[in-house]
């Protein structure tokens, strides 16, 4: 399942399924693997259907975010809700969350989240996208649609807040990105 999940980071789809298939015939379990190939290749919906109904957290949580993914904020709260009452990986619990509030243009929440969750894991690099992604919808008007927020596009003037704490929000998200450009990483975001 380690040498799946490379391959997967390193975008050898064909050798990750070679590598899930043998790992499940060694030891069967949920089907997170295969499920996070089908993701790769930019079917959520065939990542969702391999899933089926998972029993572990982290199965669940997998599910709830291929549902963020999507765009159904609700479903995925609803999903998170269910196992975050004690969660087993709370940095990523709250990182979930912070996007559904971010779907749902809830900015300030989402930055606590994000904020919360980088407090946990600081050096996991989906939390810190998340911190940065949070950071700029917070320099964002209430008003400004989830889209702008979720994508990091730049939205016309009059959704941009100009205060001195949302300027400063949007420095530190920019900063958050920069960490990125030079990694692998940042290639894909």
């Amino acid at each position: 399942r380690i040498a799946a999940r490379m391959a997967i980071d390193d975008r050898r789809l064909a050798e990750a399924d070679q590598h899930a298939e043998a790992a499940q015939a060694l030891a069967p379990a949920e089907r997170l693997i295969e499920a996070k190939i089908a993701q790769a290749r930019g079917d959520h919906g065939k990542a969702l259907e391999i899933l089926g109904s998972p029993t572990t957290q982290a199965g669940r949580r997998y599910e709830a975010s291929l549902k963020i993914a999507q765009g159904h904020f609700d479903e995925g709260e609803r999903l998170l809700t269910a196992i975050n009452e004690e969660p087993d990986d709370p940095a990523e619990a709250d990182r979930l969350m912070a996007f559904v509030r971010l779907g749902q243009g809830r900015y300030d929440e989402a930055l606590s989240l994000s904020e919360a969750a980088a407090d946990r894991a600081p050096g996991r690099l989906l939390v810190r996208l998340g911190l940065a992604v949070a950071r700029y919808a917070n320099g964002l008007s209430p008003s400004t649609p989830s889209g702008f927020a979720l994508r990091a596009l730049t939205p016309p003037s009059g959704w941009v807040r100009q205060d001195a704490d949302s300027i400063t929000r949007r420095r530190l998200a920019l900063d958050g990105f920069r960490t990125f450009e030079d990694t692998d990483f940042g290639k894909l975001v």
